[in-house]
């Protein structure tokens, strides 16, 4: 499924993207390139936060157009979503409530901190039961991993 992004250069050298179908969805970029590449994944996480419209918005036609004020450079492109990993969005969010500085967290789990924002990265597949055991005792959470049928 593709949705509507749209794409503008802001008064601040910013590059601004909104999805129209999820109103509250917005993001920046320093480029044009970063923007583009950030795109999938900032859409599949909306897709994670936000309820699937029944209608979707497929031409900068069906929008008001106000939305666009103060953008320039402004392009449409239908994008298709990043497959989110939910391991990955429970794990910031164990994170995220343990208030632990990325530094002490990595130092209680025995890890270094670029390996645990490596855990936290949607995009990330690589989920060990180990790193989530070792993540589980250093915030004090309990682990549970279900199979079901």
């Amino acid at each position: 499924m593709k949705h509507l992004v749209i794409i503008g250069k802001a008064a601040a050298r910013s590059w601004n993207a909104f999805f129209p179908d999820f109103p509250d969805a917005f993001t920046t970029a320093s480029s044009r390139a970063a923007m583009h590449n950030k795109l999938p994944e900032f859409l599949g996480l909306c897709l994670e936060e936000y309820p699937i419209p029944k209608k979707l918005i497929q031409s900068i036609s069906e929008i008001d157009t106000s939305e666009l004020e103060g953008l320039t450079e402004i392009e449409t492109q239908l994008i298709t979503a990043l497959e989110i990993n939910p391991i990955s969005l429970e794990v910031a969010r164990v994170i995220d409530q343990s208030q632990l500085s990325a530094t002490e967290l990595a130092k209680r789990m025995h890890t270094t901190p670029s390996a645990l924002s490596r855990l936290r990265d949607p995009k990330y597949t690589g989920h060990s039961i180990a790193a989530l055991t070792r993540l589980a005792n250093a915030v004090g959470a309990k682990l549970t991993v279900r199979l079901e049928t």
